[in-house]
This record gives C-alpha cells, sequence and structure tokens, in this order.
C-alpha cells in the first residue's frame, strides 16, 4: 500500500494532470510499480545506497504484439538509489527494460517475455507488422561504443529476433 502511495505522490510531484492518471495508471501498473520498488529496493539496500526512487514514470503502454491488447515496457533506469550519484540502473550499456506481453494480474508474474539491458528502443513498422528497434551495447556485434541496433517482433510467447544485431550506421 505505501507503494500505491509513493506512485501517486510521484506522479504529482512530477506534474501529471489528473486526466493523465487515468492514462498512466491502472490496477496492473501499480502491481508492476510494487514489483520494481521490492526488486530494486533490495538492490538499493544491498549496496547500502539508500532506497530506490522514481525520477520519471518509467511504464509505457503500448501494442507491440500486434494483438490489440496494451503490453507494458518498464524502464528501470528512470530510478536510483537515493545515496549515490553512480547507478545500479544505468550504464553505457543503457538500462535494464522489462517488456510485459499481454499481462493480467493472474499471471504478471510469469510473463516477463523480454529483460535486457538496452539504450532505447522505438515502435517500427517490419514488413507489416508492428516490431521493436532496440538500440544495444555495441558488445553484441563487435564495435563498442558505435552500439548495434536488433529489431524483434513479439507475440505472447516471447519475442523473435527478425533483424540484427548490426552495427548503427557511422
Amino acid at each position: 500500500m505505501k507503494y500505491i502511495l509513493i506512485v501517486f505522490c510521484l506522479l504529482f510531484s512530477l506534474g501529471a494532470k489528473a486526466d493523465e492518471l487515468s492514462v498512466r495508471i491502472d490496477e496492473l501498473s501499480v502491481r508492476i510499480l510494487e514489483m520494481l520498488f521490492e526488486k530494486n529496493n533490495q538492490i538499493c539496500e544491498s549496496y547500502n545506497i539508500g532506497q530506490y526512487e522514481l525520477g520519471e514514470y518509467p511504464i509505457t503502454r503500448i501494442d507491440i504484439s500486434n494483438d490489440g491488447i496494451n503490453d507494458y515496457i518498464v524502464d528501470e533506469g528512470r530510478g536510483h538509489c537515493t545515496e549515490s550519484i553512480a547507478s545500479p540502473f544505468w550504464g553505457t550499456g543503457g538500462s535494464p527494460f522489462i517488456f510485459y506481453i499481454n499481462p493480467t494480474l493472474e499471471n504478471i508474474n510469469a510473463i516477463q517475455s523480454f529483460n535486457q539491458t538496452i539504450r532505447s528502443w522505438k515502435l517500427i513498422d517490419y514488413e507489416g507488422k508492428k516490431a521493436v528497434k532496440i538500440q544495444i551495447h555495441g558488445n553484441y556485434c563487435g564495435v563498442d561504443a558505435q552500439g548495434c541496433y536488433e529489431i524483434l517482433l513479439f507475440t505472447d510467447k516471447g519475442p523473435k529476433s527478425v533483424d540484427g544485431p548490426h552495427p548503427n550506421p557511422k
């Protein structure tokens, strides 16, 4: 319950308008945020660097699996530990992202379809279907700082790489 209060306080402090709250917060989002705080507070405490705190709202709801049902994408890098400038939640490779495909309250723990450190993602059209283009660290394709990209198609069975990883164009 304290996490729900934290979430609402956070959203209001970030300037969320009342009509945005209904779009951004639903029962499933609250449960995902609770799980995020539980896990990441343990990480912060294990390093003795405070508590996990969000700087920005970390959840995007969008259909990426081509079935008309919103999927949930969580960017753990939107948070940090309160007593450290350095963060275990982001670095040169990006930040941990969790993609939940067709989650429900009943199956939220079982449906983490994709959990990887990435720099960014965007929804693209790939052969007439929605796909996710992710930007990842260069060690995935042997180019270091230049970085790589990979294109993934998602279904309720998880992601399928359809292109890449390839070096980003210079």
